[in-house]
């Protein structure tokens, strides 16, 4: 009565327990590597100017013979839209391009540039209207050698003068002074102009506004590629980028890649301290 049922004996080799497979590990890629601003701009040419980096860590250029005229958009403070600018002012210097500067601010964001550009204060809209008609009679004036060489474009000269690249500060502001003293149309006519037909002849033009404004004529709109930074939701349609209300301060947009631009504060003093001063030869004539 004492005896207790035996154990059924079991056999450990009847069966194996399966074996447990680690847990699979998503590889992580490094981080890109972040470029210098000195290192992007070995990359540049008399032609291609480094904008940024992307997160992935490729550097962004604009190349003035595929898009011969760019609007660059963004929030008024914060968003980094003169900063962007400058960065390809800055290597359209070294590059030994000849840089006018359209400024109704008294030049407070160009101030390392005054010995390296050419800056017409346009607080006066007789001076933009001027400025826009002598820059219509130079590329007329390149035009006519251009057809005398029996070229297409500047590049192929063999003795080619350098390019010109004009940074127009808010624009859409300056298009509203002119339209209020009834100027607006002898700004416009020479405008046409330039943007339909002188980037062949190595004039480019650089403009900065928030955003397209109402008084931005078409073929401004039209004819200049958009580079666009931060703007509010309702905003980022007239910039030229749905999404631009995700981007960060400092980040932009040019065809199809989101890039960061560089800090200009420390670089540019740095980099135009190698670079000659601005010969006493003008562009432009003082307005008459």
């Amino acid at each position: 009565a004492y005896d207790k049922h035996p154990r059924q004996v079991v056999d450990s080799t009847a069966y194996s327990v399966p074996e447990e497979k680690p847990e699979e590990v998503e590889e992580i890629a490094p981080p890109a590597r972040q470029v210098t601003a000195i290192e992007a701009f070995r990359g540049n040419t008399n032609t291609k100017f480094a904008l940024g980096q992307t997160a992935e860590g490729e550097v962004v250029y604009w190349d003035c013979t595929e898009a011969p005229h760019i609007r660059v958009h963004g929030k008024s403070q914060g968003s980094g839209k003169t900063n962007a600018i400058s960065q390809v002012a800055l290597g359209a210097v070294r590059s030994g391009a000849h840089v006018v500067i359209l400024d109704r601010r008294n030049f407070k964001n160009w101030r390392d540039f005054r010995q390296h550009a050419e800056c017409i204060d346009t607080r006066n809209p007789l001076n933009f209207i001027d400025a826009i008609s002598q820059l219509c009679s130079v590329y007329q004036e390149r035009d006519r050698i251009l057809g005398s060489a029996g070229v297409g474009t500047i590049a192929e000269l063999r003795n080619a003068p350098p390019r010109i690249f004009v940074v127009i500060s808010e624009f859409g502001a300056l298009c509203e002074a002119a339209r209020e003293e009834g100027l607006l149309n002898d700004a416009l006519v020479p405008l046409r102009l330039i943007m339909r037909e002188a980037g062949a002849s190595g004039v480019h033009m650089i403009f900065e506004d928030q955003v397209v404004e109402t008084t931005w004529p078409r073929v401004a709109r039209a004819n200049a590629s958009p580079i666009t930074g931060y703007l509010p939701q309702d905003s980022a349609a007239a910039g030229g980028y749905f999404k631009a209300h995700h981007l960060s301060p400092f980040h932009f947009h040019y065809e199809d890649a989101v890039f960061k631009t560089w800090d200009m504060r420390m670089v540019a003093p740095q980099m135009l301290a190698a670079v000659q001063p601005m010969p006493r030869g003008r562009v432009l004539k003082p307005a008459n």
